[in-house]
């Protein structure tokens, strides 16, 4: 099984409790050679690690670690999963980390896998009374949780968080893709297990910091059913070091029925006075700007911080389906003859500026996500000010879009755009939906971009600090049940984009080659070179400047 040489970053410090280095034997001739120690309270992420660690190792050799509350007598080396009490009595300090992380430590008859894990916990309006109760809390009937808490999707078989950031676990991975695992896609058939009958660690201090904060992917109703889609992101270290909401937020300030006999002065209209259909239709569309409309919508950005004091951004976005103006507002943010498209972005800067303003008042330090539309995504010809508080997530064309060198230089020079705005460029969110087999009808040909996105990644790193990746669910059946299960969908064709984009978000000058051979060599064994020649030819033709087709 090849090193990890070039797939890893090694810093070797010195540590004063510790003089000698030395390997530490975990098995040796298939027996156990250590015990796994958690120390007597692990938390949830710690306890996974743990386990993860036990079923790898046995299967690699055979061997069954015992887990462990405290170092047993029957053996000298010891594996300790998380920081404890016990780790405590080795004089061990946690390494601190700006961003995700983790480390191993492995000498003198001891290795300690550890990292910061960022767990969260739903508010009270998320349980079954959440509603009566947020509505109580605004003193208004607003609808909640479009878009979550920026938790993502509680998995019950977990009991975890989809967006929680467990470095413990992630520690965890990182050593037993040393001793020589990969996790290339989920479930059953998509780890690579080397058979080995004596395993050790190498002597090390290895410290390892996410490139960027926000590695999310988020595949909806599938994941609240499938823990071992779930197990695979942590295996390859998905996760978001801090929480936002993205996502058509004002939806839950105008949308709900008793919101809108209420205030119907809320809606924006046509000409003849009749409420704009929205999405999807009849729904309606918010008009922004209507003082009580803005007043809400400001109330309902502020509760949702004093909800979830975790929260560090949250966008208030308008609704699905576009942005639509109000003849009345026309004349307000441009001239006649001017473009609807310029005069919806000044229309949608304008409510976004106020908002800034408001939630300035109420939680300084917390941050506003601009909330634009895709008819008023362009520049705003009416920024007199930028807001210090106002995060700007650009809006692109999906990575897979990307590859066409005219469409990236576009987009390169869009953003350039912005930053000339702004006082500050602070790090963003990018939502992306790269991997789309979304339905059985749609043709699932394959979308190959490994090259292009390692360069759309370093060229994010200075300004963004992850992605929001929409990915499809599938179904499949069990035996005997009469309803279907949802997984990721179509893993066979999606896995070696996820598994990548995994490690580019913490490394993205990774050896894109190096990773590739490895892959064919090790995932598809002696069909090694057909493979590689479908997946280069794939790529190429994705990723071809010339017009294509798809039949």
């Amino acid at each position: 099984m090849r090193s990890l040489g070039l797939l890893q970053t090694v810093i070797v410090l010195s540590v004063a409790s510790w003089s000698l280095y030395a390997d530490v034997d975990l098995v040796r001739d298939g027996k156990p050679t250590a015990d796994i120690v958690t120390g007597p309270n692990p938390g949830i992420a710690a306890r996974w690690a743990a386990l993860d660690l036990q079923e790898h190792i046995e299967k690699i050799s055979g061997a069954m670690l015992d887990i462990v509350s405290a170092p047993s007598d029957m053996f000298k080396n010891h594996v300790y999963v998380g920081t404890s009490e016990e780790t405590k009595k080795l004089n061990f300090k946690p390494a601190v980390f700006t961003n995700s992380g983790f480390e191993i430590v492995a000498r003198d008859n001891c290795v300690i896998l550890a990292g910061p894990d960022i767990l969260r916990k739903a508010s009270r309006f998320m349980g079954p009374d959440g509603l009566k109760l947020w509505h109580e809390f605004c003193g208004e009937p607003f609808n909640y949780g479009r878009g979550g808490e920026g938790m993502g999707a509680f998995n019950t078989g977990l009991q975890l968080f989809t967006n929680d950031d467990p470095g413990t676990w992630y520690a965890v991975a990182a050593l037993l893709e040393q001793l020589g695992v990969r996790f290339y896609a989920p479930y059953d058939d998509g780890t690579v297990m080397p058979e080995k009958k004596t395993i050790a660690v190498a002597e090390q201090h290895l410290k390892k910091e996410a490139a960027f904060a926000r590695r999310e992917f988020c595949y909806y109703n599938a994941m609240r059913g499938d823990p071992e889609g779930i197990k695979w992101f942590k295996r390859i270290k998905l996760g978001n070091n801090n929480i936002i909401v993205y996502n058509h937020t004002t939806d839950d300030v105008f949308g709900p029925k008793a919101i809108k006999e209420k205030y119907p002065n809320f809606l924006a209209c046509d000409a003849d006075g009749k409420p704009i259909g929205g999405f999807p239709a009849g729904h309606g569309m918010p008009r922004f700007t209507d003082p009580g409309f803005r007043k809400a919508a400001a109330l309902y950005m502020n509760k949702c911080f004093e909800a979830v004091p975790e929260l560090t951004a949250m966008s208030m976005s308008p609704p699905d389906g576009g942005l639509k103006m109000d003849p009345r507002d026309w004349d307000l943010y441009g001239k006649p003859d001017d473009d609807m498209a310029q005069k919806n972005a000044n229309y949608i800067w304008d409510f976004n500026v106020f908002l800034a303003k408001e939630l300035k008042k109420a939680h300084p330090g917390k941050f506003l996500l601009y909330g634009s539309s895709g008819t008023g995504r362009g520049l705003p010809t009416n920024m007199e000010e930028f807001p210090d508080n106002m995060i700007v997530p650009f809006a692109q064309p999906y990575s897979a879009y990307r590859v066409l060198k005219s469409t990236d230089r576009q987009v390169i020079a869009d953003r350039q755009q912005w930053f000339e705005k702004m006082k500050v460029i602070r790090k963003c969110p990018i939502w992306d939906y790269y991997l789309y087999y979304n339905s059985p009808d749609r043709a699932r040909f394959p979308v190959f971009f490994t090259e292009h996105l390692q360069e759309e990644m370093r060229e994010m790193l200075p300004y963004s600090d992850g992605k929001f990746i929409e990915i499809q669910p599938g179904q499949y059946r069990v035996e005997g049940e009469n309803n279907p299960r949802s997984r990721l969908g179509v893993h066979g064709l999606i896995h070696l984009m996820v598994y990548w984009q995994g490690n580019l978000f913490w490394d993205p000058d990774m050896d894109r080659k190096a990773m590739l051979e490895e892959y064919y060599d090790l995932f598809f064994g002696p069909a090694k070179a057909e493979m590689k020649e479908f997946h280069e030819y794939a790529e190429q033709v994705w990723c071809r400047q010339e017009s294509r087709s798809v039949t």
